[in-house]
């Protein structure tokens, strides 16, 4: 039965009622040795019938050995395994094999207990089947040790009973490598493969078992033996790989012809393209043209016999190789050929592979970089979901290179570079580790926290062993990313002679990578050439300035600002300061607007130096202090503190001790107490460091100052939305205002696009967290959480459906009573809300609540002027009625008549009109009661009533 049970399955082994088994356990729940897992039991507590829910009442055992003390009740070893058959047995009947794979695994569980008593074939080679299917549905939901043992027991099984199913031992063996390939566990994987009788497999079996092999092999490292395997194999079918002479005609069909129709491609071509695709690692990291003939192969084929989803990944590579050739109009039409075959096949088995090649090497030269990241980072997820683990490293490696690449703030970088690491390493994907570790401890020398800042160390990576690895096996794409990793420190580190070793040895390994990052090592070799200031790098500077000018005519958001920066420096050195001053202006504008900040940072300190080897020290601290500046917002410490050392002088005004240094952000936490309950990373629990107060204060000011500027209700909204937006780094907004009636309304909401104001009631509007809202409306706390993740019961249908990675909702209070509340989330990316953001949200908040505030009075106020205005204007309105009425009455009659028209139109119970005759005053006219009265005349200290 498992560690837990249910009542259903318990009556099936029993065949009791629910009652009675639930009466049958109350000792035993009332002794806590057993526990019920939900309130259902009490359904059936003294319930004399079988009372009608559907819900599952469940029960778990206290302790495992509460458990097996159950189990040994049976008085003798051959009783318990005759009772795990028979509630195997019992379970199978009922469910059959295709349940559920809790009741799969269940039935298995108590079937190999007694698999020892088991006597007729038929029975045996049921469990036989039966593990086989556990193990394959365990392998399908990535529980891969689950997996391995399933397929153990069948191997023994099989063995042991005598079975002979030729299919079946075939596919059991293969699942079996699988499963251990998955595991990590390649000699085991390697010694399944050796067991398998090749010569009885037929030539189907024998092509899987090649491509399986293949890919155990490059797990190990066996590189050449894997290619050697692939091409011997292949050679045996009559597949020659094709020659690279022919990329000519294969490019030129690329170019001319169109995908009209995709004929489906031959059972058995596929299984050798299958072999192709392995061999493709090891021949990148290995043998880089025959990694070309492997790809113009794939293409060939798919050509001459039909397509498959193994095409999308021919052509991918094939833009990537034509990429490599400077053809980026061919490599663009080879990548849309990839992904249009991929959407076609709608391959989950293939979109890692497919969308790693065209994003890593394809589309990062044809389209902004920050455009590849999320489509690396689904790659990766779904290699996980499809156990393409091969596969997800390298998107996990490109993505974490092309996280720093794209200029993202280094503290950011290495956060995540650090979650991917650590799955890179429980998995032994050694190559893609240490990648991924190079621009990891990059981004961390760059930001200080390394003590050796040249050298790339930490507790669990020391570069000279890893390297020396790599050289070992000829790992060329790995140690061309080292290389130049190692470049860009030192040119950031101003090690320019260092910079140039560096490159010079990843430009022996360039033909091994592509895309984007093969694309920069031109332009940081030209940036050190014009910075070693030798007669013999003028000509790789100009080569650098022609090789990006050619790119930036594709990708002008990736290149034209390395090329004006390269452009700039080449003038200078040639005295062309005019010339020099565009190209720094137009390079420092080009990485500002496409957001690389380090590309930013380093024209504007090369802008700096310009100016003051040319003598202009006023126009030299201005870029100087920008460079800082951009350098702090990127988080390079190291790099601040070196230009602190070297250039006081220009840094002076931003490098100004203060007798009392004051954190700002205190400052403003003080003004705006928090609240706090977080259910977020780290990041929201310590203050950052690179933030550039001062900028963020000032806008902070301004952004304050713009809401008591505002005494107009609606105007005050429209400002508040997206300056709340603004200061938070969320992708949505939304405010609710609570109503003089104690309901709350969704008064606006706001988009990095769109702000859009509204009086839509909470009640009525489904699409947002409402139980989170509710929440925080109950405890006026701010409430932040990171994935999902929280024990707070705030995770709704929204939530689900949504599945936001950051979320936060802040209370608007006035004077201690709540005043409204603030959602924002950001869809994509988790740890958003960090403690500074929180801070500055909650001031911002405060001051929202005061301005909201004013802003109800003066619309209360308006409201009064408007009825008092109202009011006037009616009291005229009558009084010129009254007027005009009476204008025709003559003599006596006018004071009656008047004293009545003033009763019927102000609605007045008594209307008195006198006149003083001396101490007495004599009624001209008396009307109450809805008529005239006679004339009075009394003392002038009296009136009649």
């Amino acid at each position: 039965m498992g560690d837990s049970f249910n009542l259903s399955t318990l009556g099936i082994i029993t065949q009791q009622s629910h009652a009675d088994l639930a009466d049958s356990l109350w000792p035993s729940l009332q002794m806590g040795i057993v526990i019920p897992k939900n309130s259902t039991y009490k359904f059936f507590q003294g319930t004399p019938q079988e009372p009608s829910t559907t819900v599952p009442v469940a029960y778990e055992f206290l302790h495992d050995r509460v458990q097996q003390a159950a189990y040994e009740l049976a008085s003798h070893e051959q009783d318990a395994l005759l009772l795990r058959l028979e509630i195997a047995r019992k379970l199978l009947q009922k469910h059959g094999s295709k349940e559920d794979q809790r009741q799969l695994f269940l039935i298995v569980e108590n079937y190999n207990q007694g698999s020892s008593i088991l006597s007729t074939p038929e029975e045996k080679f049921l469990l036989f089947s039966l593990n086989l299917q556990a193990g394959q549905q365990a392998l399908s939901t990535l529980a891969y040790d689950t997996a391995s043992l399933y397929f153990s027991k069948a191997r023994s099984l099989y063995e042991d009973y005598g079975i002979t199913h030729e299919d079946l031992k075939f596919e059991l063996d293969c699942a079996s490598i699988e499963a251990e390939y998955l595991n990590s566990r390649w000699d085991q994987a390697t010694e399944l493969l050796e067991t398998l009788p090749l010569s009885r497999l037929n030539e189907h079996q024998q092509l899987h078992i090649t491509a399986l092999t293949i890919r155990v092999w490059v797990a190990q490292q066996r590189f050449v033996e894997a290619l050697d395997r692939g091409v011997s194999v292949l050679a045996s079918q009559g597949i020659h790989l094709v020659s690279l002479a022919e990329n000519d005609r294969i490019k030129a069909q690329l170019l001319t012809s169109q995908l009209e129709k995709i004929p489906a491609m031959e059972g058995n071509i596929t299984l050798k393209m299958g072999i192709l695709l392995e061999m493709c690692s090891s021949a990148i990291f290995t043998n880089p043209p025959l990694f070309f003939q492997i790809i113009l192969t794939l293409v060939d084929l798919s050509r001459q016999f039909g397509y498959s989803e193994l095409s999308a990944f021919g052509f991918a590579n094939y833009g990537m190789l034509l990429g490599n050739m400077e053809d980026y109009g061919a490599a663009d039409a080879a990548g849309q050929v990839s992904q249009v075959l991929l959407n076609h096949f709608n391959s989950k088995l293939l979109r890692t592979k497919v969308d790693m090649v065209h994003f890593s090497y394809v589309a990062s030269i044809q389209t902004p970089l920050r455009n590849c990241l999320q489509p690396l980072a689904r790659g990766y997820q779904n290699g996980l979901d499809v156990g393409d683990l091969e596969f997800s490293g390298y998107c996990a490696n490109n993505y974490c290179t092309y996280l720093w690449m794209s200029g993202k703030p280094l503290e950011e970088i290495l956060d995540i570079q650090k979650t991917y690491i650590s799955w890179l390493q429980s998995k032994r994907l050694f190559f893609s580790w240490a990648y991924v570790q190079f621009w990891h401890l990059l981004s961390l020398n760059l930001s200080g926290q390394s003590s050796r800042v040249t050298e790339f160390k930490s507790e669990d990576f020391d570069e000279s062993g890893v390297v020396a690895q790599l050289e070992e096996v000829q790992a060329g794409t790995a140690l061309y990313a080292y290389y130049l990793a190692k470049g860009i420190l030192f040119v950031y580190l101003d090690l320019w002679e260092k910079a140039e070793s560096a490159f010079q040895k990843a430009a022996t390994y360039q033909s091994s990578i592509a895309g984007y990052q093969a694309k920069l090592l031109p332009f940081y070799r030209g940036i050190t050439a014009a910075n070693l200031d030798r007669t013999s790098n003028h000509t790789r500077i100009n080569a650098a300035k022609e090789f990006l000018s050619e790119l930036a005519k594709f990708a002008p958001e990736n290149f034209q600002h390395k090329y004006q920066l390269v452009l700039a420096e080449q003038h200078r050195l040639a005295q062309n300061y005019a010339e020099a001053i565009a190209g720094y202006e137009a390079a420092i504008q080009g990485a500002k607007e496409n957001q690389y900040l380090q590309d930013e940072a380093l024209a504007h300190e090369l802008a700096a130096k310009f100016y003051l080897n040319w003598g202009k020290e006023k126009v030299a601290a201005g870029f100087m202090q920008d460079a800082y500046g951009c350098y702090a917002r990127w988080g390079a410490q190291a790099k601040t503190n070196a230009l602190e050392q070297r250039y006081p002088d220009l840094l002076k005004p931003i490098l100004q001790p203060t007798p009392q240094p004051i954190n700002p952000w205190d400052s403003l936490a003080s003004l705006a107490r928090l609240n706090l309950s977080i259910h977020s990373s780290a990041s929201v629990q310590s203050p950052s460091t690179s933030i550039n107060t001062a900028f963020d204060l000032t806008a902070l000011l301004k952004s304050s100052q713009a809401l008591s500027e505002s005494l107009n209700f609606d105007e005050l909204l429209e400002r508040l939305a997206p300056m709340m937006l603004q200061n938070s780094g969320a992708d949505q907004l939304v405010l609710l205002l609570p109503e003089s009636e104690g309901s709350w309304q969704i008064r606006a909401t706001a988009t990095p696009d769109h702000t859009h104001l509204s009086s839509v009631p909470l009640a009525e509007d489904s699409d947002l967290p409402t139980q989170l809202i509710q929440y925080v409306k109950n405890t006026q706390e701010v409430l932040v959480v990171d994935d999902l993740k929280t024990d707070l019961p705030i995770v709704d249908d929204y939530f689900q459906v949504h599945q936001p990675r950051s979320v936060v909702c802040l209370p608007i209070r006035y004077q201690g009573e709540l005043s409204g509340l603030l959602y924002l989330q950001n869809q994509s990316t988790s740890g958003v809300f960090t403690r500074d953001r929180i801070t500055v949200l909650n001031f911002l908040c405060s001051q929202a609540a005061i301005a909201l505030e004013n802003a109800r009075l003066y619309q209360t106020l308006e409201h009064h002027v408007d009825e008092r205005t109202q009011a006037l204007q009616k009291n005229q309105y009558i009084l010129e009625n009254l007027l005009f009425s009476t204008g025709s009455v003559t003599g006596e009659a006018v004071f009656p008549t008047l004293a009545e028209q003033m009763a019927n139109a102000l609605k007045c119970a008594h209307v008195l009109i006198s006149q003083i005759r001396g101490d007495t005053l004599e009624t001209l006219a008396w009307y109450t009661n809805n008529q005239l009265q006679a004339k009075l005349t009394y003392p002038r200290a009296h009136t009649p009533l």
